[in-house]
């Protein structure tokens, strides 16, 4: 690929050296070792995920597609079902994409598990991709774990099982930059889903990073097919197309966008390295969003719904009434205002319990109202706050005291008063 393409790949010469040890002329004194080839995702595919809304496909987007898989000869050998549904991790509302994928092909059972969790900005949080292959003596297991840390990075652990050997393991860690602009499949799911509903104008030229079947940083672009008719349930349906590829690591997309289904290049080395072709998946969607026919190029196994879905329910509902809100009023309520008597009548019944087992809360109250009326004072809460302040035990000033004391002993001469008369 050109050096003046849209930033869909970077190269990074794996010999640094120092400047001493350039030639005067600027060239190197040793041979340069091959360029490697790490793969980013466009700048208009970064700006779609910037840009992008699914908060308004969220209802649109949550519902189960089930597809019969078939051979090429038409007959059925296993099943394919994707769900997604939304729900909560930690506070954000995300998706939650389920995909399962099992069957017989040559009379060999296998499948495929996807699920993963991703944000409406197509970011996946969590993913478990597990692949199976039962063959006797000779069963292959494959799980992929997938986990965004908090600082945006990812970490990659794989399992891989053969026959009744030990498992081997890898764990790998991507930086945060390098994984601008990924889709998992399970994003990939969602996403194929809104293009049903709000098809972007330059699709084609969308590249973003994904992992290949060996768990590769790969890029993978989109391109929209030719609408057709096809028979559902008896029915003539129309469908709308979308391809999918993923290219393979070493080898970067072609400039030009639109690209012939793959066939064998006439050079004998294309024809015996296949790897240099891209994985390419075709997938046809109803209006509703749901997934009518999918198959991979090169596979003898293509999935087919058998029977149309139904409408939604609520599309069927008339819209809910608005119901005004009508003022609480407990007098014009004869149970309200049975509830609102009982409750002041409880109330009420604690209140004297608690003064009958505390009488000096009244002499208390007799006395500081007492002390208001006596002086008073221009600062109510001023008086209020010297007054009680003599019943505290840390106040350091006596002045309070003193004044509280010599308050008491004049109501006592007071009172002593009032009883000769």
């Amino acid at each position: 690929m050109s050096a003046g393409s849209d930033n869909s790949s970077r190269t990074w010469s794996s010999a640094i050296l120092p400047e001493s040890a350039k030639k005067q002329d600027g060239l190197f004194p040793v041979q340069e070792e091959p360029n490697i080839i790490i793969p980013v995702a466009s700048d208009s595919a970064l700006e779609f995920l910037s840009n992008l809304d699914a908060e308004k496909f969220l209802k649109k987007l949550c519902f189960k597609d089930d597809l019969v898989s078939t051979s090429s000869g038409g007959d059925s050998v296993g099943t394919f079902k994707i769900s997604i549904e939304p729900m909560f991790r930690a506070t954000e509302e995300v998706f939650c994409v389920h995909a399962t994928s099992s069957g017989e092909i040559d009379r060999v059972p296998c499948g495929t598990t996807v699920i993963a969790y991703v944000t409406k900005k197509m970011v996946t949080l969590e993913q478990h991709h597990s692949e199976f292959i039962k063959i006797e003596n000779h069963s292959v297991d494959r799980k992929t774990f997938l986990l965004r840390e908090p600082d945006g990075s990812y970490t990659v652990k794989r399992t891989v099982s053969r026959g009744s050997g030990p498992s081997k393991e890898s764990v790998q860690s991507y930086s945060a930059e390098s994984m601008m602009g990924f889709i998992s499949e399970g994003s990939n799911i969602i996403l194929q889903r809104m293009f049903v509903f709000e098809p972007p104008e330059n699709l084609s030229s969308l590249e973003f990073i994904a992992f290949d079947a060996d768990c590769n940083l790969c890029t993978s672009s989109y391109k929209a097919l030719d609408d057709m008719d096809v028979e559902i349930d008896n029915q003539i349906v129309r469908v709308s197309g979308c391809e999918r590829r993923v290219w393979p690591q070493e080898f970067s997309r072609p400039e030009v966008p639109v690209v012939e289904p793959p066939k064998l290049s006439p050079d004998l080395d294309a024809e015996k390295d296949s790897s240099k072709l891209p994985a390419t998946w075709q997938s046809f969607y109803l209006a509703s969003g749901h997934l009518a026919t999918r198959l991979q190029i090169g596979s003898p196994i293509s999935m087919t719904i058998l029977k149309l879905p139904l409408k939604p329910i609520e599309e069927d509902l008339p819209p809910k009434p608005v119901m005004e809100k009508k003022p609480l009023n407990y007098e014009d309520d004869l149970e309200l205002q049975s509830i609102f008597n009982q409750r002041k009548n409880e109330y009420k019944s604690s209140h004297y319990t608690y003064m009958d087992a505390h009488p000096e809360f009244n002499s208390l109250l007799s006395d500081f109202v007492q002390y208001i009326l006596l002086r008073k004072p221009d600062d109510v809460i001023g008086a209020a706050s010297e007054y009680f302040l003599s019943f505290s035990t840390k106040q350091e000033d006596l002045q309070p005291y003193a004044n509280a004391t010599e308050f008491r002993k004049d109501l006592s001469m007071i009172r002593e008063d009032l009883k000769d008369l």
